[in-house]
């Protein structure tokens, strides 16, 4: 989960950076699952991703997909949708470390990369990134420690089942 989680925060933190109408709105928006219990959490999963009635069988039904998936009770998907909600409840710590971190590196490297000829990618790889380093370092740490402790949500998704596909390491302790 840890390098999905860093991912889809990168990528969150990158457009919440952006100097956008609303960004206010976005920001705000993007801390819900952080104020949310993980009880919460599953139960509202659950509900979604059920197979009779789910927001996402009824969502892929209406773009015309023949959505009859028990997200929670197949081994084939299982373990990805236990995968997904972790990330979505991760998401916040993640994105609003890393919009810090954006926040801290300093703007002129990137006009002086941009003057040197450098387009969006290069400024990215060799701008960002090493002034991320070590926000990178702290919140991939943090986001490990976090995953290992989430039991809550995880026992409350699917116990452990099907059939012993979901028995991750914070069910075994």
């Amino acid at each position: 989960m840890t390098i999905l989680q860093f991912a889809a925060g990168l990528g969150l933190a990158l457009l919440l950076n952006l100097d956008l109408r609303l960004r206010w709105l976005a920001r705000t928006l993007a801390l819900i699952p952080w104020a949310m219990p993980p009880v919460i959490i599953a139960i509202m999963w659950r509900l979604l991703l059920n197979p009779n009635y789910g927001a996402v069988n009824e969502g892929l039904r209406g773009l015309g997909f023949d959505a009859d998936v028990n997200w929670l009770g197949e081994f084939s998907t299982a373990l990805p949708a236990v995968i997904v909600v972790g990330v979505w409840a991760g998401l916040p710590q993640t994105s609003i470390t890393l919009l810090a971190g954006l926040q801290a590196v300093d703007h002129s490297l990137h006009e002086a990369a941009a003057v040197d000829g450098a387009g969006t990618w290069r400024r990215f790889w060799h701008v960002t990134l090493p002034g991320l380093r070590p926000v990178i370092v702290a919140i991939t740490t943090l986001d490990f420690i976090w995953n290992i402790n989430s039991f809550a949500l995880v026992y409350l998704l699917t116990a452990g089942g099907p059939g012993g596909q979901t028995m991750l390491p914070m069910l075994f302790a």
